[in-house]
């Protein structure tokens, strides 16, 4: 990884219940690095149907030492996913990876 840059942070997916607050869900340039070489790819399947979807994400630019470039996402429960300029994703999780939790999903 070359260089990585947060376009968005504390930010709440739009199927979110109305009562979700993800503002503490605040990444640092250092914690989403450190998430996307940790985590572990999947395939796609499991990123949508296996893990417990959690609202809150981050999300942003890197690039790579090889020169390509992707957007990328990190979800408050550990799931992850790049996509590359030229088209093709990945599909990443890291449930041990150290991230903020809100508890915003905790809604009434």
């Amino acid at each position: 990884m070359r260089w990585i840059v947060i376009e968005e942070s504390a930010a709440k997916a739009k199927s979110a219940a109305a009562g979700v607050d993800c503002t503490k869900f605040v990444l640092t340039q250092a914690q989403a690095a450190r998430h996307l070489r940790r985590a572990r790819r999947i395939d796609e399947h499991d990123f949508n149907h296996m893990i417990t979807w959690l609202p809150c994400y981050a999300a942003g630019r890197v690039g790579f030492t090889s020169g390509s470039h992707a957007s990328w996402s990190i979800r408050e429960d550990g799931a992850a996913w790049l996509r590359f300029d030229s088209g093709d994703e990945v599909f990443l999780y890291c449930p041990h990876c150290p991230l903020p939790r809100t508890g915003s999903w905790l809604v009434d």
